[in-house]
């Protein structure tokens, strides 16, 4: 049976980098390390052990998270290690796992805790671990190894849009000029402060095993209240409802409304035969069940933004609003947009409960109308400025 040892890393004279140098000091036959992030630092202190086991050596690496290195990558990639990295296509869930797994004769350590390929991860951030020394002899500690290995290698079957092998330099020269790995020798100020009215890259959503919703945030009493849905291990559902946490790139904007799963229809990409994208898309309920969708749109988030009415439709009001667009947690730029809303009351539309306002995406609707955006979430954010600003992510 494993013998299990405790690492507290910075509250205990022990750290990782020394654990790992250990572990990986002696001959290997076979090494498999996964981290979602990696800096060159933290990968020099790996290399050695790549370099002397060249051919044995396995790295995963997460991407897509502004914090893994283009110099990391390049550091691994010189020791001959097989190198993967991991883009699960979004940046609100990525490739978290912290494992080192090395494998001898008849013997086997695994180190797994929190600890990224990062010089923090491995000297100074109080991280934490659970160090497992395996006897391969013995059946249940063989069948722990073997299994890391088979659903390691079933992650690369499985997932070949997402998980990556990189076989040169090209290839992570590749990822990073899509923005999906950064340059360690560029200080940014500001996340995203660049826009990009590209398209994008075309990786659709990771396909996760019960892949937890997304919180529904609502306004109640004039703050901002999230529904967090949390799956308990008998499978049931808790929801818990607490105060929401202010967006981290901007704290002078706050949540106003988010969709379900944005459809075809939603995106202006619909592909029936009788269907038109029509460039635009209604402001619905969405995930916010509790609003009137005849009202909301017009008479809150966007009550102040200059509404005008059209000279040849009398019962339609017109506004333009500034608005920042995110899509896939990259900056596009910022967009005016119009919108509109039709005040008729007697019509069958606001009889039957329907959404009476909508948006026009303009210039924006190239950026819109992806088909990787489909299944993803909208979340529209305000900021009380004069006039207001808003803020659109698709993630």
């Amino acid at each position: 049976m494993a013998k299990a040892r405790f690492l507290l890393q910075a509250v205990t004279d022990k750290d990782h980098s020394s654990a790992i140098r250990e572990t990986l000091g002696k001959d290997l036959e076979r090494l498999m390390i996964s981290v979602a992030f990696a800096k060159s630092q933290g990968a020099a202190v790996i290399k050695p052990a790549l370099e002397k086991n060249k051919g044995k050596c396995s790295v995963f690496v997460g991407i897509r998270n502004d914090i893994t290195s283009y110099q990391a990558l390049e550091v691994i990639l010189e020791t001959g290690a097989d190198l993967y990295v991991v883009d699960t296509g979004s940046r609100t869930t990525i490739f978290h796992p912290k494992i080192y797994l090395a494998q001898f004769k008849n013997s086997a350590t695994a180190i797994i805790g929190s600890a990224n390929l990062t010089f923090g991860g491995l000297h100074n951030n109080i991280e934490a671990s659970s160090i497992l020394d395996l006897d391969l002899n013995l059946a249940e500690d063989k069948e722990f190894v073997d299994q890391t290995e088979v659903v390691f290698n079933t992650l690369i079957e499985n997932h070949p849009e997402h998980v990556i092998k990189i076989n040169s330099s090209d290839d992570i020269r590749s990822v990073f000029e899509s923005g999906r790995v950064v340059d360690e020798t560029v200080v940014i100020k500001q996340k995203s402060s660049r826009p990009s009215k590209e398209k994008g890259d075309s990786i659709p959503l990771m396909k996760l095993f019960k892949k937890i919703p997304h919180p529904v945030t609502k306004k109640k009493a004039g703050k901002e209240f999230v529904d967090e849905i949390i799956i308990k291990e008998n499978g049931q559902e808790e929801v818990t409802h607490r105060p929401s946490i202010a967006k981290p790139n901007s704290r002078d904007y706050y949540l106003v409304w988010q969709s379900k799963e944005l459809k075809e229809r939603d995106l202006n990409i619909p592909t029936g035969g009788n269907t038109n994208p029509t460039g635009s898309m209604l402001w619905k309920k969405g995930a916010m069940e509790g609003i009137d969708q005849r009202h909301y749109f017009r008479d809150e988030v966007f009550a102040d933004v200059g509404w005008a009415v059209d000279a040849a439709l009398p019962h339609y009001e017109r506004a333009q609003i500034k608005v920042h667009i995110f899509t896939k947690g990259e900056y596009r730029g910022t967009f005016e947009l119009k919108i509109s809303h039709n005040t008729d009351t007697t019509s069958k539309s606001y009889n039957q409960n329907n959404a009476m306002t909508n948006v026009s995406w303009g210039d924006a609707k190239s950026l819109i109308a992806q088909t990787d955006l489909l299944g993803r979430i909208m979340s529209l954010h305000r900021k009380d400025s004069a006039p207001p600003e808003f803020m659109i992510e698709i993630d």
